[in-house]
Protein backbone atom coordinates (compact mmCIF):
# COMPACT_ATOMS: atom_id res chain seq x y z
CA UNK A 1 0.00 0.00 0.00
CA UNK A 2 0.98 3.64 -0.28
CA UNK A 3 1.24 3.97 3.51
CA UNK A 4 3.55 0.96 3.70
CA UNK A 5 5.68 2.35 0.88
CA UNK A 6 5.97 5.71 2.65
CA UNK A 7 7.22 3.98 5.80
CA UNK A 8 9.69 2.00 3.70
CA UNK A 9 11.07 5.12 2.00
CA UNK A 10 11.51 6.98 5.29
CA UNK A 11 13.22 3.97 6.90
CA UNK A 12 15.59 3.58 3.94
CA UNK A 13 16.28 7.32 3.91
CA UNK A 14 17.20 7.18 7.61
CA UNK A 15 19.54 4.25 6.92
CA UNK A 16 21.26 6.29 4.21
CA UNK A 17 21.44 9.31 6.51
CA UNK A 18 23.28 7.34 9.21
CA UNK A 19 25.86 6.18 6.63
CA UNK A 20 26.81 9.72 5.58
CA UNK A 21 30.44 10.58 6.46
CA UNK A 22 29.34 13.94 7.85
CA UNK A 23 26.10 14.07 9.80
CA UNK A 24 23.83 17.15 9.67
CA UNK A 25 24.25 19.12 12.88
CA UNK A 26 20.62 20.15 13.43
CA UNK A 27 17.28 18.34 13.38
CA UNK A 28 16.08 20.81 10.72
CA UNK A 29 18.95 19.78 8.44
CA UNK A 30 18.30 16.08 9.11
CA UNK A 31 14.65 16.55 8.16
CA UNK A 32 15.55 18.01 4.79
CA UNK A 33 18.17 15.35 4.06
CA UNK A 34 15.67 12.58 4.83
CA UNK A 35 12.97 14.36 2.80
CA UNK A 36 15.29 14.69 -0.21
CA UNK A 37 16.34 11.04 -0.10
CA UNK A 38 12.83 9.72 0.44
CA UNK A 39 11.49 12.01 -2.28
CA UNK A 40 14.08 10.72 -4.73
CA UNK A 41 13.09 7.14 -3.92
CA UNK A 42 9.44 7.99 -4.49
CA UNK A 43 10.16 9.67 -7.81
CA UNK A 44 11.95 6.59 -9.08
CA UNK A 45 9.16 4.32 -7.94
CA UNK A 46 6.11 3.20 -9.84
CA UNK A 47 3.88 4.78 -7.21
CA UNK A 48 3.13 7.80 -9.38
CA UNK A 49 0.65 9.12 -6.84
CA UNK A 50 3.71 10.10 -4.79
CA UNK A 51 4.99 12.49 -7.43
CA UNK A 52 1.84 13.34 -9.31
CA UNK A 53 -1.45 14.38 -7.75
CA UNK A 54 -0.48 13.91 -4.12
CA UNK A 55 -3.41 14.30 -1.77
CA UNK A 56 -2.84 16.94 0.87
CA UNK A 57 -3.48 14.61 3.80
CA UNK A 58 -1.14 11.95 2.38
CA UNK A 59 1.72 14.41 1.98
CA UNK A 60 1.08 15.79 5.43
CA UNK A 61 1.32 12.32 6.96
CA UNK A 62 4.54 11.70 5.06
CA UNK A 63 6.13 14.95 6.26
CA UNK A 64 5.16 14.18 9.86
CA UNK A 65 6.91 10.81 9.55
CA UNK A 66 10.01 12.50 8.15
CA UNK A 67 10.11 15.00 11.02
CA UNK A 68 9.62 12.26 13.60
CA UNK A 69 12.31 10.04 12.08
CA UNK A 70 14.81 12.85 11.61
CA UNK A 71 14.44 14.00 15.22
CA UNK A 72 14.53 10.41 16.53
CA UNK A 73 11.12 10.94 18.18
CA UNK A 74 8.30 8.60 17.36
CA UNK A 75 4.87 10.26 17.33
CA UNK A 76 3.23 9.65 20.71
CA UNK A 77 -0.33 10.52 21.52
CA UNK A 78 -0.68 12.66 24.64
CA UNK A 79 -2.15 10.63 27.48
CA UNK A 80 -4.67 12.15 29.82
CA UNK A 81 -3.18 12.46 33.30
CA UNK A 82 -5.14 10.99 36.17
CA UNK A 83 -6.03 12.88 39.40
CA UNK A 84 -4.22 12.31 42.67
CA UNK A 85 -7.45 10.96 44.16
CA UNK A 86 -6.90 7.81 42.09
CA UNK A 87 -3.62 7.04 43.88
CA UNK A 88 -3.56 4.52 46.69
CA UNK A 89 -0.73 3.82 49.12
CA UNK A 90 1.15 0.76 47.91
CA UNK A 91 0.32 1.18 44.21
CA UNK A 92 3.29 0.30 42.00
CA UNK A 93 4.40 2.34 38.99
CA UNK A 94 7.23 2.55 36.50
CA UNK A 95 8.02 6.25 36.39
CA UNK A 96 10.48 8.63 34.76
CA UNK A 97 12.83 10.96 36.63
CA UNK A 98 12.12 14.50 35.43
CA UNK A 99 14.16 16.49 37.94
CA UNK A 100 16.63 15.81 40.72
CA UNK A 101 18.21 17.57 43.67
CA UNK A 102 21.46 16.03 44.80
CA UNK A 103 20.79 16.24 48.54
CA UNK A 104 16.97 16.03 48.59
CA UNK A 105 15.81 13.45 46.04
CA UNK A 106 14.09 13.32 42.67
CA UNK A 107 10.78 14.22 41.04
CA UNK A 108 9.21 11.29 39.22
CA UNK A 109 6.51 11.37 36.53
CA UNK A 110 4.08 8.44 36.82
CA UNK A 111 1.19 9.77 34.73
CA UNK A 112 -0.58 11.70 37.48
CA UNK A 113 -1.57 15.37 37.31
CA UNK A 114 1.53 16.19 39.35
CA UNK A 115 4.95 14.64 39.79
CA UNK A 116 5.77 12.65 42.92
CA UNK A 117 8.73 13.24 45.21
CA UNK A 118 11.13 10.38 45.79
CA UNK A 119 13.05 11.55 48.84
CA UNK A 120 16.67 10.59 49.44
CA UNK A 121 15.85 8.38 52.43
CA UNK A 122 13.38 6.40 50.30
CA UNK A 123 15.91 5.51 47.57
CA UNK A 124 16.63 2.04 48.95
CA UNK A 125 16.64 -0.15 52.04
CA UNK A 126 19.20 1.22 54.51
CA UNK A 127 21.32 4.33 54.01
CA UNK A 128 22.13 5.24 50.35
CA UNK A 129 25.90 5.69 50.64
CA UNK A 130 26.13 5.84 46.83
CA UNK A 131 24.30 9.18 46.92
CA UNK A 132 21.83 10.50 44.37
CA UNK A 133 22.84 8.81 41.12
CA UNK A 134 19.53 9.24 39.31
CA UNK A 135 19.52 11.04 35.96
CA UNK A 136 16.75 12.90 34.16
CA UNK A 137 14.91 10.53 31.84
CA UNK A 138 15.83 7.43 33.86
CA UNK A 139 13.07 4.86 34.35
CA UNK A 140 12.47 3.80 37.97
CA UNK A 141 10.18 1.36 39.79
CA UNK A 142 8.36 3.09 42.67
CA UNK A 143 5.50 2.61 45.11
CA UNK A 144 3.11 5.21 46.46
CA UNK A 145 4.18 6.06 50.01
CA UNK A 146 1.90 8.97 50.92
CA UNK A 147 -0.80 11.02 49.24
CA UNK A 148 -1.83 14.47 50.48
CA UNK A 149 -4.90 15.54 48.54
CA UNK A 150 -5.20 18.74 50.58
CA UNK A 151 -1.76 20.03 49.56
CA UNK A 152 -1.93 18.30 46.19
CA UNK A 153 1.26 16.28 46.55
CA UNK A 154 2.39 12.70 46.93
CA UNK A 155 5.54 10.85 47.94
CA UNK A 156 7.19 7.75 46.52
CA UNK A 157 9.49 5.00 47.76
CA UNK A 158 11.81 2.37 46.34
CA UNK A 159 12.14 0.56 49.66
CA UNK A 160 10.78 -2.90 50.29
CA UNK A 161 8.72 -3.80 53.33
CA UNK A 162 6.08 -1.78 55.15
CA UNK A 163 4.97 1.71 54.18
CA UNK A 164 4.11 3.13 57.60
CA UNK A 165 6.12 6.25 58.45
CA UNK A 166 5.73 8.73 61.32
CA UNK A 167 4.78 12.34 60.49
CA UNK A 168 7.55 14.45 59.02
CA UNK A 169 9.51 16.63 61.42
CA UNK A 170 9.82 20.16 60.17
CA UNK A 171 13.50 21.12 60.27
CA UNK A 172 13.85 24.18 62.49
CA UNK A 173 16.75 25.71 64.36
CA UNK A 174 17.24 23.73 67.56
CA UNK A 175 18.27 25.12 70.92
CA UNK A 176 21.69 23.50 70.85
CA UNK A 177 22.52 24.74 74.35
CA UNK A 178 20.36 22.00 75.92
CA UNK A 179 23.03 19.48 74.90
CA UNK A 180 26.04 21.64 75.64
CA UNK A 181 26.87 19.87 78.88
CA UNK A 182 26.31 16.31 77.68
CA UNK A 183 29.42 14.11 77.81
CA UNK A 184 30.59 12.73 74.44
CA UNK A 185 30.65 9.31 76.10
CA UNK A 186 26.96 9.39 77.02
CA UNK A 187 24.58 7.54 74.72
CA UNK A 188 21.19 9.07 73.86
CA UNK A 189 18.16 7.37 72.34
CA UNK A 190 17.21 9.04 69.07
CA UNK A 191 14.69 8.86 66.25
CA UNK A 192 15.62 9.18 62.58
CA UNK A 193 13.73 12.11 61.06
CA UNK A 194 15.35 12.17 57.63
CA UNK A 195 18.46 11.64 55.54
CA UNK A 196 20.52 13.49 52.97
CA UNK A 197 23.74 12.86 51.11
CA UNK A 198 25.51 14.48 54.07
CA UNK A 199 24.19 12.07 56.68
CA UNK A 200 21.26 11.25 58.97
CA UNK A 201 19.05 13.67 60.92
CA UNK A 202 18.26 12.38 64.40
CA UNK A 203 15.93 13.86 67.04
CA UNK A 204 17.01 13.34 70.67
CA UNK A 205 15.57 14.34 74.02
CA UNK A 206 17.87 16.31 76.36
CA UNK A 207 18.92 14.22 79.39
CA UNK A 208 17.55 16.90 81.72
CA UNK A 209 14.22 17.05 79.92
CA UNK A 210 12.78 19.55 77.52
CA UNK A 211 11.83 19.76 73.87
CA UNK A 212 13.46 17.37 71.42
CA UNK A 213 16.25 18.78 69.29
CA UNK A 214 17.51 17.58 65.93
CA UNK A 215 21.16 16.96 65.20
CA UNK A 216 23.06 15.43 62.30
CA UNK A 217 25.13 12.28 62.14
CA UNK A 218 27.62 12.93 59.34
CA UNK A 219 28.00 10.05 56.91
CA UNK A 220 31.51 9.45 58.26
CA UNK A 221 29.99 8.83 61.72
CA UNK A 222 27.32 6.36 60.57
CA UNK A 223 27.66 2.86 62.00
CA UNK A 224 27.75 0.17 59.30
CA UNK A 225 25.22 -2.01 61.13
CA UNK A 226 22.78 0.89 61.14
CA UNK A 227 23.31 1.63 57.43
CA UNK A 228 22.49 -1.97 56.48
CA UNK A 229 19.46 -2.30 58.78
CA UNK A 230 16.31 -1.28 56.85
CA UNK A 231 14.29 -1.16 60.08
CA UNK A 232 16.67 1.35 61.70
CA UNK A 233 17.90 3.37 58.70
CA UNK A 234 14.47 4.73 57.85
CA UNK A 235 12.33 7.68 58.91
CA UNK A 236 11.06 6.74 62.35
CA UNK A 237 13.86 4.26 63.03
CA UNK A 238 15.50 4.18 66.46
CA UNK A 239 19.24 4.66 66.97
CA UNK A 240 21.68 5.38 69.80
CA UNK A 241 23.90 8.43 69.30
CA UNK A 242 26.52 10.48 71.12
CA UNK A 243 27.02 14.26 71.11
CA UNK A 244 30.26 15.18 69.33
CA UNK A 245 29.98 18.95 69.06
CA UNK A 246 27.50 21.69 69.89
CA UNK A 247 27.58 25.08 68.19
CA UNK A 248 25.03 27.38 69.90
CA UNK A 249 25.77 30.26 67.50
CA UNK A 250 24.65 28.28 64.45
CA UNK A 251 22.31 25.94 66.38
CA UNK A 252 24.15 22.96 64.92
CA UNK A 253 24.48 19.67 66.77
CA UNK A 254 26.93 17.05 65.55
CA UNK A 255 26.19 13.46 66.57
CA UNK A 256 27.84 10.08 66.13
CA UNK A 257 26.74 6.44 66.08
CA UNK A 258 30.25 5.13 66.58
CA UNK A 259 31.95 4.18 69.83
CA UNK A 260 34.19 6.79 71.48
Amino acid sequence: SSSFFQHWCVALAMAVLHQLPRQPKTSWARQWVVLAIAGALATCSRHLNWTVGWQRDASSRFLSRVRAAATDNAPVEAKKKFPLENLKVGDEFEGTVVNRWRTVGALVEIGAEKTGLLEFHEFQDGFPFAGNEFRNGERVQVRILEVDNVKGQFFLTRRSGGLHRPPRVRVEKSDATVLAGVSPEQWLDGEVTGMSTWGVFVAVEPPNGGKRVVGMVHRSEIEERFAQNPNAAVRGGRVNVRVLKVDPASSKISLSMKDP
